[in-house]
Formats: structure tokens, C-alpha cells, sequence
């Protein structure tokens, strides 16, 4: 049996570390009191002729990690705009997304 165990430094990238730039979302609780999230851009990607933002969430005392989808456009200055999406596109949007980044 072949041993996969390795020395680091080895030069095989695994032990590269990506950083994600932050993006700071501001959502509303149930009570309408504001709280700020850091996200990482995953991705802005094309589908279906639209353009799209895959964030990175971070894990909370009641959440693993996970990631979220919004429509991406940029305004005159340049600023992110994001729109939520319907159920169903999100569902399209997630499937093609989680082909296409997750799949081995």
C-alpha cells in the first residue's frame, strides 16, 4: 500500500491558503435591529446571462459555514448592488454554482 501522507513544503499547493476580499452586509432581525456580517467573495460569475455574487458566510455558535447567492450589478460609482432572488432562480443559480465550484 502506497503511504499519501507527505512532507509540507512539498510544493503540491496543499498547503495554499486562499483570502477572499471582505464584503460587509448589513440584514434587519426579526425586532428590525441592524447587524453587520463579513462575507468573503467566493466568485462574481455569469448564468443564464446575468451576473452573480457567491459570498462565503462565516460559522456562528448556531451555523457551520455556508455560502449565499445574489444577483451582482455595479452602480455609477462603481458599488456593489446586490438583489435577492426568487426561489426558483436561486435554486438554478445555486445547483450551477455548486457544479461548477464543488464538484471533484
Amino acid at each position: 500500500m502506497t503511504d499519501n501522507l507527505h512532507e509540507h513544503g512539498c510544493d503540491c499547493g496543499c498547503e495554499e491558503v486562499y483570502e477572499l476580499e471582505i464584503m460587509h452586509l448589513t440584514f434587519a432581525d426579526d425586532n428590525g435591529e441592524e447587524f453587520e456580517v463579513e462575507a468573503g467573495i467566493l466568485d462574481i460569475f455569469m448564468f443564464e446571462d446575468k451576473q452573480y455574487i457567491a459570498l462565503a458566510l462565516p460559522e456562528t455558535e448556531d451555523e457551520e459555514a455556508s455560502f449565499i447567492i445574489y444577483g451582482y450589478a455595479e452602480d455609477e460609482e462603481e458599488n456593489p448592488v446586490l438583489d435577492v432572488l426568487e426561489d426558483e432562480e436561486l435554486q438554478r443559480v445555486i445547483d450551477y454554482f455548486e457544479d461548477e465550484y464543488f464538484e471533484e
